[in-house]
């Protein structure tokens, strides 16, 4: 079975991505430093959007340098090489996919992160299009199988 965190090369991506992460988010914050001294830009007054922004554009830049470095794409193969890698891949996908949906409907339920009353109904719509939007992108980066590749191998 395939273990990313034993793998030297997904390590020295990771870390890559990782210090291209703190460097974009360390020079966000003190460029919204400089701004917020020289003007009057309100939301530069907000603790909520200083705390956002750097925050947004760290997760960002972590993203696309492990998207750049081949990370997930090595993941990939490496999860769908043989058809018991496959199908052990697609079963932790559909378990991780399960488990995200009942956390976010549970977060979304007991009202953590929002106060407004809602409906079950909206909850559950909620839980849906996020689980759906979030499952599409662990099915493309983690465990699709590639088109072209033979399925003798």
């Amino acid at each position: 079975m395939f273990d990313p965190t034993k793998d030297e090369r997904l390590k020295l991506v990771q870390h890559k991505a990782a210090a291209t992460a703190f460097y974009s988010m360390w020079i966000v914050v003190f460029l919204m430093m400089v701004l917020w001294q020289v003007t009057e830009i309100a939301p530069l007054r907000d603790p909520a959007f200083t705390l956002f922004i750097p925050w947004i554009v760290g997760t960002m830049a972590f993203v696309i340098a492990a998207w750049s470095g081949g990370i997930y794409s090595t993941m990939r193969d490496e999860s769908t090489r043989s058809r018991a890698a496959l199908k052990e891949s697609r079963l932790r996908f559909i378990i991780m996919v399960s488990l995200f949906a009942v956390v976010m409907f549970l977060i979304r339920r007991s009202g953590v992160f929002s106060h407004d009353p809602s409906t079950l109904q909206d909850d559950l719509v909620t839980t849906l299009v996020v689980t759906s939007v979030v499952g599409m992108t662990w099915w493309f980066l983690i465990v699709r199988r590639k088109k072209n590749t033979d399925d003798d191998v």
